[in-house]
């Protein structure tokens, strides 16, 4: 009966901190990290994209935010040499 009315309040208490809205937390996919190139969805991607990979060298990182990327073709790797493709 104890840990029951503990619970209750514990609920309660929860309830009353959070005033229904949740909280967008936007995480930055190159913080901290050297030599990284951010791509945001939109625009040109395909081609921002492309870029990126086509000019990355050893050590590079692409991150990509949060979101949706259309692409209406392929992406080549082709002229990639020494580089690892992490997904």
């Amino acid at each position: 009966m104890r840990s029951a009315l503990w619970m209750a309040g514990l609920a309660a208490l929860t309830l009353m901190a959070c005033d229904g809205t949740p909280e967008v937390v936007k995480i930055d996919p190159c913080q901290g990290i050297e030599n990284c190139t951010r791509i945001a969805p939109g625009g040109d991607v395909q081609r921002t994209v492309q870029t990126a990979l086509l000019t990355a060298k050893p050590g590079d990182t692409i991150g990509f935010e949060e979101g949706t990327f259309a692409f209406t073709g392929t992406l080549s790797l082709d002229d990639l040499a020494d580089c690892d493709l992490v997904i």
